[in-house]
């Protein structure tokens, strides 16, 4: 098997290798490597080829700033400065910030909001736990007296069965007595 030449020889690179010598040297380590964007003449290390092609290469294919506010143009960067000066878009821009603004401030009062209900919703679910237990004892109260009452209404009516009784034998006594003393005067 022969040595086979890198594939940025046209580039000046002098790298040969076996098959896949030349695949990891391409994908790790050439320094001839050209941009992708047709029209650029950049050529560098593989390592900076990405780098070169997101930040500064001037035939990378990029959006408008304006894309958030409905802008579709996409244009090579060197040209991209002079769209988004004349973008229709730009025109909205400060209403837009200012409106991003408004909504930001009312997602966080919202979620202010949010978290003092939540806070609401635990303190009424615990009042409420309280009340169920002063509702429990309530009752248990108001049974304690119903049956305190109910005693108390026996030994009521025993008290006054006794006396009944003994005002009766009174008042027999007094009859029996009272017709005696009749009897005798006779």
């Amino acid at each position: 098997m022969g040595s086979i030449d890198c594939l940025n020889k046209k580039n000046g690179c002098k790298f040969t290798g076996t098959k896949y010598q030349i695949v990891e040297h391409f994908k790790k380590e050439c320094q001839f490597m050209n941009c992708r964007y047709e029209g650029c003449g950049w050529i560098g290390k593989v390592s900076e080829r990405d780098s070169h092609e997101k930040n500064e290469c001037e035939f990378s294919l990029l959006e408008c700033k304006y894309v958030t506010m409905g802008c579709c143009v996409k244009c090579i960067r060197k040209e991209l400065k002079a769209h988004e000066n004349d973008c229709f878009y730009k025109a909205f821009e400060t209403m837009y910030n200012n409106l991003s603004k408004r909504v930001s401030e009312l997602e966080q009062e919202q979620n202010l909001t949010n978290i003092t209900l939540q806070q609401n919703e635990e303190q009424l679910k615990k009042l409420n736990t309280e009340l169920d237990i002063v509702n429990v004892d309530l009752k248990d109260s108001v049974e304690n007296i119903k049956k305190m009452e109910k005693e108390l209404n026996n030994h009521n009516n025993k008290d006054n069965n006794k006396n009944s009784l003994g005002n009766s034998s009174s008042k027999s006594f007094s009859i029996f007595k009272n017709n005696n003393n009749n009897n005798n005067n006779n």
